[in-house]
């Protein structure tokens, strides 16, 4: 399944100072399905690369176990 991108963790920039909070495994899985949660300070990352919650939309992601597509609520 090469079309699913494998995110390893997310990595949150939380204040001015440039301190950075990590989401992994279960958390980063609910941060994922919980849009109202989506900042633009975050930037998801996989093996092969960084990316936003834009570039995610609509795609499909596995976090472990869990394969599911990113979807924005209606």
């Amino acid at each position: 399944m090469s079309d699913v991108i494998k995110i390893n963790k997310c990595e949150e920039v939380v204040d001015n100072w440039g301190n950075i909070e990590q989401y992994k495994g279960a958390d980063l899985y609910k941060l994922l399905i919980t849009p109202k949660d989506w900042t633009d300070d975050q930037t998801f990352i996989s093996d092969e690369g960084r990316y936003y919650i834009d570039d995610l939309i609509g795609k499909t992601v596995q976090v472990g176990p869990f394969i599911f597509t990113v979807q924005e609520e209606k």
